[in-house]
């Protein structure tokens, strides 16, 4: 895993978002110390366009996806029972109904 997901892979998005000057700060720390050696010294490091992966996204868009064709799979037979159980004549409590004269 690279330095950069390290450091990100520790903190959720919220996080990530919201502290961008320590983990600009960390990271740089981190590269500087790799790259002392060869000589150069790392002065800044800016992130950008931070987001989540786009697996766990697309997994989670088919997740939704499959729940709502789920609830609405149970929404049509609930309909569909009711229908078929629905009165065809008309109820006995209509029928001692008197109209006033």
């Amino acid at each position: 895993m690279t330095n950069l997901g390290i450091v990100m892979g520790s903190m959720d998005l919220d996080e990530l978002l919201s502290k961008c000057d320590e983990t600009n700060a960390r990271l740089l720390a981190i590269v500087d110390e790799a790259t002392t050696p060869w000589g150069i010294k790392v002065m800044r490091i800016e992130t950008s366009d931070i987001g989540p992966p786009w697996e766990p996204v697309a997994a989670t868009v088919r997740q939704t996806k499959a729940e709502r064709q789920a609830d609405n799979l149970s929404a049509k037979a609930a309909i569909a029972t009711a229908c078929r159980h629905k009165p065809r004549t008309i109820p006995s409590q209509i029928t001692h109904y008197r109209e006033r004269d």
